[in-house]
């Protein structure tokens, strides 16, 4: 239940333009399937620690 929170926050984030950051496998995959559904543009930067999860700005001409 608390990890379906944390998910929906960190996808409100995204959809606001702020970065979010995941831990967990599975968060990480939770949040994937999530920005799948809501067609959000993103980039996925792994590190040892965990994931940052970057949203594409549309309106600067990325793609």
């Amino acid at each position: 239940m608390l990890n379906k929170k944390i998910c929906a926050e960190k996808i409100n984030d995204l959809k606001k333009g702020y970065c979010a950051y995941a831990e967990s496998s599975y968060l990480i995959r939770k949040l994937k399937q999530e920005i799948l559904n809501e067609n959000l543009q993103v980039i996925f930067d792994y590190t040892k620690g965990g994931c940052f999860i970057i949203p594409m700005k549309k309106d600067k001409g990325c793609p």
